[in-house]
């Protein structure tokens, strides 16, 4: 797709998105035409479709580009106005990660390969790095002798310990979690979290009714993921929801008797999340994210989610083989994985 490919995608995602059909127009006092107008003039946009230097490197004149572009928008009449980005998605991340504060009426979107938009954030502490990590790479794909020879290990070595974590998935069923009642998923989540988790020295029995809260006070937001699966999931899509959930659970916060602030940490807020959506939601644990170089950020996660995701694909056979026999979600044999192969000494 080239610059005039995008600006067509963007003139009819944009349209569709506003309920209003957007034509490239000159406006009276603009010596420019903007990409996209409305026919009352009250929505105005342009379309960017940007690259970083040699797709790696940070590009301070498209910087500068992006701020003229937002200097006029800001002053256009018009009750909305806009940027939509293709291409690399760092590029208006990292301009808003720099001037994101100067911005006054110029909302930023992103069309990703799939055509689907996304809104990007303002005001950003950091870059937002949901594809890639430090390598701008996926991590490597594990072989799948290796990734089946881990899990059957890990089946054999926790066969007792994992028969409590088919109960808890059997006490739940298809119900949500929402619609029990706080005894009912203290119950549950000592039993997950602290038997089969070992969690207790983190959570104990305060942590848990602490947690089970949060998670009815948040039934709106979870309910969304129940029916989401990682394989097919648009991540792109959903990232900035699963940062902001992720972020909540884990800063989740108590006193213990001692009276020392407690909460539930990054490890205790995967767990929560895999069992409000398991065919969504990876567990990982220190192990795993000191093994594959992730923080523990919510940011870290949806990254680490997508590639798991990736991994999902393209160990497609093997992993579904394990499923049948086992009797579990893909991203449940995916942790099993992760579990043994976190906890033996790099080769590599």
């Amino acid at each position: 797709m080239d610059w005039r490919e995008f600006e067509e995608l963007a003139r009819g995602v944009m349209s569709q998105y506003f309920n209003a059909e957007l034509t490239e127009k000159k406006l009276k006092g603009f010596p420019k035409r903007f990409d996209m107008v409305s026919a009352k003039d009250d929505i105005v946009g342009d379309a960017k479709f940007l690259t970083l230097v040699h797709t790696k490197k940070f590009p301070p004149a498209k910087m500068m580009e992006i701020s003229g572009h937002v200097w006029l928008l800001e002053k256009v009449n018009a009750k909305t106005r806009f940027l939509v980005f293709g291409n690399q998605r760092d590029v208006p991340e990292m301009w808003l990660h720099k001037y994101g504060n100067l911005v006054q009426n110029v909302s930023f979107y992103f069309i990703n390969t799939q055509g689907n938009l996304i809104k990007l954030w303002q005001n950003l502490k950091e870059p937002i790095r949901i594809m890639r990590g430090k390598s701008d790479e996926y991590l490597k794909v594990p072989d799948s002798e290796d990734f089946s020879k881990l899990v059957e290990t890990y089946e054999k070595r926790y066969e007792k310990l994992e028969r409590i974590y088919r109960d808890v998935f059997e006490e739940i069923g298809t119900k949500w979690l929402g619609d029990l009642s706080a005894n009912n998923i203290e119950g549950i989540l000592r039993k997950y979290l602290l038997k089969w988790g070992k969690m207790a020295r983190v959570l104990g029995f305060k942590g848990c009714e602490k947690l089970g809260d949060k998670l009815k006070e948040m039934d709106t937001q979870l309910k969304k993921f129940r029916q989401e699966d990682l394989s097919t999931a648009n991540l792109d899509n959903m990232s900035g929801e699963i940062v902001d959930n992720y972020d909540v659970i884990l800063n989740t916060k108590w006193l213990s008797k001692k009276g020392k602030v407690k909460r539930v940490g990054p490890t205790s807020a995967s767990k929560a999340l895999h069992l409000v959506a398991p065919d969504l939601f990876m567990i990982w644990d220190r192990e795993i994210r000191n093994y594959y170089g992730f923080k523990d950020t919510g940011k870290e996660y949806a990254r680490f989610l997508t590639n798991m995701q990736n991994w999902m694909r393209k160990l497609k056979p093997t992993i579904e083989r394990l499923q049948n026999r086992y009797k579990k979600s893909c991203t449940k044999i995916i942790d099993e994985y992760n579990w043994i192969k976190c906890r033996t000494k790099r080769t590599d």
